[in-house]
């Protein structure tokens, strides 16, 4: 079974019938994505060099989604950089990155200095993706996920290439997910206008 039969249900419930995920063992990390929209899966230009690094991809009207999972500590590093050799490669095209990215900027998307692998944000941001809900909350604070000693942390981001950018709406965190503990970290929402808008 890919996902739980019972976050399936939710899902579908939700208005998101079109479910794509890892073969998951309980209890293991991964990926996934919903739609409201049916899609096609894709594949990332550079294929995971282990299997612990998992990405899922879609393809919605012609705008390639790619969900990830970042891992902690050293595989952090090594992933951040399989990612960026991928985004090197789908900058020129209509593309979002979305998911837990495990990294954010010190004292921006936390109170103290804890985040490790900034720069490879940064480096990301030299690619020319944009960083949605920054980009739209210049001076704002707001966190997706709290440590058990309550310190807020903005982990949770949706990138967007140069060539789907200016097409944005909207981006928000949701945070009704984690305040109702249906997922212990908020959602980030993105809209996008159709080119014929």
């Amino acid at each position: 079974d890919l996902l739980g039969d019972e976050l399936k249900e939710l899902l579908a419930d939700a208005g998101f019938p079109h479910l794509v995920s890892h073969q998951q063992t309980p209890f293991a990390l991964g990926t996934a994505i919903a739609s409201r929209r049916p899609f096609l899966t894709v594949d990332l230009p550079i294929a995971a060099t282990t299997e612990h690094w998992r990405s899922i991809g879609v393809d919605v009207d012609g705008i390639a989604v790619f969900g990830f999972y970042f891992p902690l500590k050293e595989a952090k590093s090594l992933y951040w950089d399989w990612v960026l050799a991928n985004a090197a490669m789908l900058r020129n095209r209509e593309v979002i990155l979305i998911g837990d990215f495990n990294t954010g900027k010190l004292r921006i998307d936390e109170a103290g200095e804890t985040f490790d692998c900034q720069e490879k944000l940064e480096a990301l941001e030299q690619l020319g993706f944009v960083d949605t809900w920054r980009a739209a909350y210049p001076k704002e604070r707001d966190y997706t996920w709290y440590s058990s000693f309550g310190n807020g942390f903005r982990l949770d981001h949706i990138w967007a290439s140069p060539q789907i950018s200016s097409r944005i709406q909207r981006v928000w965190h949701h945070h009704e997910t984690r305040l109702t503990l249906a997922s212990d970290h908020s959602a980030v929402v993105l809209d996008i206008c159709h080119p014929d808008e």
